[in-house]
């Protein structure tokens, strides 16, 4: 299947759009217990955590063509891999590293700025260690980034020093990024016992949170080469997801801090990753098509403006009344919907249109 007609399947648009919901939600939140208190106690789906198995599935996909299609798969190939991710991804990251840069820069939302910025230009702002001065939304960006260059890299070592074939050392390279996440998270010192200390430590660096993309890999790797056996399984396995995720979302995170340390974040992802089947064998949706893919292409714009728009409007905005807070739900979705369109039409898009001519 090309990388034109995989990246618009309608299930996957759905699980684009709702990771997108799941995320906006759980910034709202602050928000919307003022006026529903009982929101304290209600948990959302980690909608990074499928955003991560989404795009290695995708991703995976697209790869595993590339080792079929080249049989003297090397560094070219891996550059030309790249590239492609790049058009679709540098752009807006650094786009919006601009627009956080200014915004704080005119004291419009809380940051600092100060010489670690540079770090922010190569992806390496958690890397090793957390951050927390700007573009708080980056750090998924990063996790992307560095396990979307190493990957192929590692599939390239595997085929010619360890003499491995195309699959195999696809799946060597699997295993190596679902497995060395959890080392790190069990061998880590690094203090857990709250959760902000968790998230920061354990679920926001590169280095804990490779292996959740790393399970869309080889959910990748399960479709594209065992297809009948996964449209067979689609809906067990999509059932048994949904019940992984949501009993996990409720977990308790006091009664089970060395679970949280160690096997939360790859718990989740492979339940996610089981859902991925369903999804990609859902070709078209019946009713509201046109919406959920509007809606998914726009995902990415979105991810990076709402959080940017709920720190402006939220120190201005009169919230004490009813009218006031419906007003501020009702303004925050126009702009996220306006602007999210108008950097998806004037500026993502002319990127990746210029990325499939080139």
């Amino acid at each position: 299947m090309s990388t034109s007609s995989i990246s618009r399947i309608a299930g996957f648009d759905c699980f684009r759009s709702l990771a997108t919901f799941f995320v906006v939600f759980t910034h709202l939140a602050p928000v919307l217990q003022k006026k529903f208190p009982a929101l304290h106690d209600f948990n959302m789906p980690d909608g990074v955590t499928l955003f991560f198995v989404l795009s290695g599935c995708l991703i995976g996909e697209m790869l595993l063509s590339d080792l079929d299609r080249y049989p003297d798969f090397g560094t070219s190939h891996i550059f030309k891999f790249l590239k492609r991710r790049w058009w679709r991804t540098l752009p807006n990251y650094y786009l919006f590293l601009l627009v956080n840069v200014l915004l704080i820069a005119f004291h419009l939302i809380p940051g600092s700025l100060n010489k670690y910025l540079l770090s922010f230009v190569f992806f390496c702002q958690n890397l090793i260690l957390p951050f927390d001065f700007l573009y708080w939304e980056s750090w998924s960006l990063s996790v992307e980034e560095w396990f979307y260059g190493l990957f192929p890299v590692l599939v390239f070592v595997f085929l010619k020093i360890g003499r491995h074939k195309p699959y195999r050392a696809y799946l060597l390279t699997c295993a190596l990024f679902i497995v060395c996440p959890v080392v790190v998270r069990y061998f880590s010192e690094q203090p857990y016992d709250t959760y902000p200390l968790w998230d920061v430590w354990y679920r926001k660096r590169v280095i804990t949170q490779l292996d959740a993309p790393g399970y869309g890999m080889l959910m990748a790797f399960l479709i594209y080469r065992f297809p009948e056996w996964m449209q067979k399984w689609r809906q067990p396995l999509f059932m048994i997801g949904c019940f992984g995720v949501l009993f996990f979302t409720f977990f308790r995170y006091d009664q089970h801090l060395f679970f949280y340390k160690t096997g939360y974040t790859a718990t989740l992802a492979f339940f996610c990753m089981l859902m991925m089947p369903a999804c990609f064998f859902l070709k078209r949706l019946r009713i509201g098509g046109a919406l959920v893919e509007w809606v998914a292409k726009l995902s990415y714009a979105n991810y990076l403006i709402h959080l940017p728009v709920i720190l402006v409007l939220l120190p201005y905005w009169p919230m004490e009344s009813c009218i006031g807070f419906w007003g501020f739900l009702l303004l925050f979705l126009c702009v996220i919907s306006v602007l999210s369109y108008l950097v998806y039409r004037y500026f993502e898009k002319p990127f990746m249109d210029r990325r499939d001519h080139r």
